[in-house]
């Protein structure tokens, strides 16, 4: 009964967390493309304004290829435009500089809601999920106290990893382990999908 009653309360954290994060993750996608057309179009109205058309001719198809890997400024398509080489190249690397500083701020706020793998000290030894109501036996070691439980009484008195004599009274709730995984979950809502 106490298992049926944690996987409904994890259903209804994790769909409240979906409700949330959807919509927050979609908001944040069309902003980060808001973002990185505005930075490409910047890019490009400057490499127009150094200089006269022919210049800005030259210097629009740099534009071109600004997401690929730093253009030779010494090759053919840059011998009309010594006087803006430098300009041009200065003008790359502060996109490009922008350009990841503008991926390093979306990726950062997008963690919230990546999934990544849960830290095993929070996970119950024997069924590898997050602790619900975690137990520490005498021996030091914390498993969930219903698996464990049911483990005493259908398999024998005894800590399933040390093997050594364990009786239900000799289990303490594990309070910091309890905290650590509450907070966890508070930074970590998606975890409540595997609650």
């Amino acid at each position: 009964m106490v298992e049926v009653i944690w996987s409904e309360v994890g259903k209804a954290k994790y769909a409240e967390w979906e409700k949330v994060a959807l919509p927050q993750q979609q908001k944040q996608k069309a902003l980060r493309e808001f973002c990185e057309n505005a930075l490409r179009e910047d890019y490009k109205n400057s490499l127009f304004r150094l200089g006269s058309n022919n210049k800005a001719q030259s210097c629009g198809a740099l534009y071109e290829n600004i997401e690929d890997e730093m253009i030779d400024i010494n090759s053919s398509d840059f011998l009309e435009i010594d006087k803006t080489t430098f300009e041009v190249s200065k003008l790359k690397s502060s996109f490009v500089e922008k350009k990841q500083t503008l991926d390093d701020v979306f990726d950062k706020a997008a963690e919230y809601y990546k999934p990544t793998e849960v830290p095993e000290f929070l996970c119950c030894k024997i069924t590898m999920d997050l602790y619900r109501d975690p137990v520490i036996t005498p021996s030091g070691i914390t498993y969930e106290r219903a698996i464990l439980l049911d483990h005493l009484e259908k398999v024998g008195k005894f800590d399933p990893l040390t093997r050594a004599p364990l009786q239900a009274h000799e289990l303490i709730t594990n309070l910091a382990i309890k905290e650590a995984v509450k907070a966890y979950l508070a930074e970590h809502a998606w975890a409540y999908k595997t609650y």
